[in-house]
Formats: structure tokens, C-alpha cells, sequence
């Protein structure tokens, strides 16, 4: 959490300055691995024009981490391909905490901030 909520407020300033009147709905997972249930319930409504999917994957010396990434890209795509929602995949897998820092709190290559604007883009 102590990457992924500075991402999520990153997104959220971003969205409110490019789509200022914007609905915007937050939803938390206890973890990465539910993120997917999160945005197929979402889409599920077919409510929402695009679904921001966000969180941090650090990578371990099991492979255990690289079996939850894969697994959440893989539902993210068929959760967007099902249910013709733009999902945008924010869930980094990232090496160690400098990398989760550079992606979710500092601004240059923030997550955040690029799966805003992705998610604007995405309905023009």
C-alpha cells in the first residue's frame, strides 16, 4: 500500500485536470491477485467508460510473484476483451522499491499518471 495509494492519487489529480467533471469510483483489493475480481464486477455493470486497474507486484527470489503478474495480465485482458471496457493495466511488477518508487511516487515515469491520461485516450 505504501506504493499504490500515492499511484491511485497520482491518477486521480490527473484525471480530474484533463476530465475535471469526470465520475470517479475507487475500489480497493486486499492484493494483487483480486485486483481482476475488482475490475470484472466493475465492468460487470457496464457503468464505467474505462477501468483503471493499479498496484505493485514486488519480485521475490520465488516465482511466486511472476505467477500473480501473469495471471493478473492475462484476466485484465480478458476481462477488457469480455466485456469491451478499456482496463487499464497499472498492476507493475516491479525488481525491488526503487523501481516501485520511480512508477508510483515520483512523477517522470509515473504509473498514475499514464494510465490516466491512457484512460482518457482511450475514448477520444
Amino acid at each position: 500500500m505504501e506504493f499504490v495509494q500515492p499511484m491511485v492519487d497520482h491518477a486521480h489529480r490527473e484525471l480530474n485536470l484533463l476530465e475535471p467533471a469526470a465520475p470517479i469510483v475507487r475500489v480497493s483489493a486486499p492484493g494483487a491477485f483480486e485486483i481482476p475480481l475488482m475490475v470484472q464486477a466493475l465492468a460487470e455493470l457496464d457503468r464505467y467508460s474505462a477501468i483503471l486497474a493499479m498496484g505493485i507486484i514486488l519480485e521475490g527470489e520465488t516465482a511466486h510473484a511472476t505467477l500473480i503478474a501473469k495471471g493478473v495480465t492475462q484476466a485484465l485482458l480478458d476481462i477488457s476483451l469480455k466485456f469491451h471496457v478499456p482496463v487499464i493495466h497499472a498492476v507493475l511488477f516491479v525488481k525491488n522499491q526503487t523501481q516501485a518508487h520511480e512508477r508510483s511516487i515520483a512523477t517522470e515515469h509515473n504509473r498514475g499518471i499514464q494510465a490516466a491520461r491512457a484512460a482518457v485516450i482511450s475514448q477520444s
